[in-house]
C-alpha cells in the first residue's frame, strides 16, 4: 500500500527533494517523481531499458516509460538519448515505448477515488502526450545516459537545441531539461540514472563524528504530532526555520500554535526532527556514536527558548518507538515540562552514557 503525497520543496535551495527508492519502499508514500525512480528502478534491476519522462505543465508531471521489443526475436528497437515529443508518440503508437503513469498504483491522489489497474496506468501515460507542445516534455533514455556518463564511456550528445522563438513577443521555450538541475546537465543525468539502476541500495560507513552536529540541519521537521497531524493541523502549527526578528542568536525557529475557532482534538501540538522524512521507525536512524570508543561522543544538547506568554513546553530527545515497525530510537531524554515565559532561557539535555548509535527523532 503506498500513498500519494505532494510535492516536497527546499525552499533555500529552490530545488525539490527527490527521495531514494529504498526510502519510497520503506516509508509507503512519495511524490509522482519518487514513484516514477522507484519504478524505474526495478525496471533497471530486470535489465530492462527504462525512460524518464517529464511533463512542464502547471503542475509539472513526471511518467515512467520502458522500451519493448518490436519483433519476434524480442530486438529493443535503435535507443536514442533523448526522445522528442514527436519522437515519443511516434514511439507509443508503434508498440516500441510503453508509457506508466505511477501515481495510477498509490492511494490518495487528488481527483481519484481508486488505484488503477497496469492497462488503465499504461493508457493513462499515453493520454497525457495530447495536447502538449514540444517544448513542454523531456524524456531521456536512463540506462543510455548512464552508460554514457563519464566514466562509463564519456559525457553524452548535447541537449537538444532551443526552440525557435515563437513570434508572439514571447520569449522561447528553454530546451527540454529534467527541472531544477543543480549540476552541468549531463553529469544530473548521470545521477538520476545511478538512482535508478541502483535499485534502492544503501552503502553505510562508519562516520567521522564532529565535536558538535547542527540538529536543524542534519534533521528534518516532518514528526507532527497532535493538533498538529493532517490538513486541518498545517492550519494550527506553524515550523519557521530561519526567523529573524527578536531572536537570541540569529536565525532561530518560529513555532506559532493556535486553534482558532476549531477546538482541540488532542490537548497538545508537536514537532519532531527526524533523519527521514516521516520516519516512525520505517527506516534505520542515523548513528551518532562512532563504533570506536576513543572517538568523540556527544554529551548533551542545549538551545535557548522563550514563548510570547507564559506556557508549559515538554522537550523530547529519541523516544521514537513503535512495537509494529522494525526500527527505533536507542535513545529517550524527556525533560518533563519547561515553564517559559517572554525571557530567554537556556535549555540543556543530558546525553550522557546515552546509546545514540540510531537515532531517527533527534529532537521534539
Amino acid at each position: 500500500h503506498t500513498e500519494f503525497v505532494p510535492i516536497a520543496v527546499d525552499a533555500n535551495a529552490r530545488a525539490q527533494k527527490i527521495r531514494l527508492p529504498a526510502v519510497v519502499l520503506g516509508l509507503q508514500f512519495g511524490t509522482c517523481v519518487d514513484l516514477v525512480v522507484a519504478f524505474i528502478s526495478t525496471l533497471a534491476n530486470v535489465k530492462l531499458n527504462p525512460i524518464y519522462v517529464h511533463l512542464r505543465g502547471d503542475p509539472n508531471h513526471s511518467l515512467a516509460g520502458v522500451w519493448l521489443p518490436t519483433t519476434e526475436a524480442q530486438e529493443v528497437p535503435d535507443r536514442v538519448l533523448w526522445l522528442s515529443l514527436d519522437e515519443l508518440r511516434k514511439r507509443v503508437a508503434d508498440g516500441s515505448v510503453l508509457l506508466v503513469e505511477c501515481t495510477g498504483f498509490a492511494a490518495g491522489v487528488p481527483g481519484v477515488s481508486r488505484k488503477l489497474s497496469f492497462e488503465e496506468a499504461s493508457s493513462d501515460g499515453a493520454a497525457q502526450l495530447t495536447g502538449l507542445s514540444e517544448g513542454q516534455v523531456s524524456a531521456f533514455d536512463v540506462r543510455l545516459a548512464w552508460e554514457m556518463s563519464p566514466g562509463h564511456g564519456g559525457p553524452p550528445p548535447p541537449r537538444p537545441p532551443r526552440p525557435p522563438d515563437t513570434g508572439n513577443g514571447n520569449p522561447p521555450l528553454p530546451p527540454p531539461h529534467l527541472p531544477l538541475w543543480k549540476r552541468r546537465w549531463w553529469m544530473s543525468v548521470a545521477g538520476v540514472a545511478a538512482v535508478a539502476l541502483a535499485a534502492g541500495a544503501v552503502v553505510r560507513s562508519d562516520p567521522v563524528l564532529e565535536d558538535s552536529v547542527d540538529v536543524l540541519a542534519k534533521f528534518i521537521p516532518s514528526g507532527w504530532m497532535g493538533d498538529g497531524v493532517g490538513d486541518l493541523g498545517r492550519t494550527r502549527i506553524t515550523w519557521e526555520k530561519a526567523w529573524t526578528e527578536g531572536c537570541h542568536s540569529s536565525p532561530c525557529v518560529r513555532v506559532e500554535y493556535r486553534l482558532g475557532t476549531v477546538p482541540s482534538d488532542s490537548g497538545f501540538a508537536g514537532m519532531y526532527l527526524q533523519n527521514l522524512n516521516h520516519n516512525w521507525g520505517q527506516l534505520p536512524g542515523t548513528r551518532l556514536q562512532s563504533r570506536f570508543p576513543w572517538r568523540s561522543r556527544y554529551r548533551r544538547l542545549s538551545f535557548w527558548a522563550r514563548a510570547d506568554t507564559t506556557v508549559a513546553v515538554e522537550f523530547i530527545a529519541g523516544d521514537i518507538h513503535n512495537d509494529t515497525l522494525p526500527h527505533k530510537d536507542s535513545f529517550a531524554v524527556r525533560l518533563g515540562a519547561v515553564l517559559l515565559t517572554r525571557e530567554w532561557k537556556p535549555v540543556e539535555m543530558d546525553l550522557s552514557g546515552k546509546d545514540l548509535s540510531s537515532v531517527i527523532g533527534a529532537f521534539a
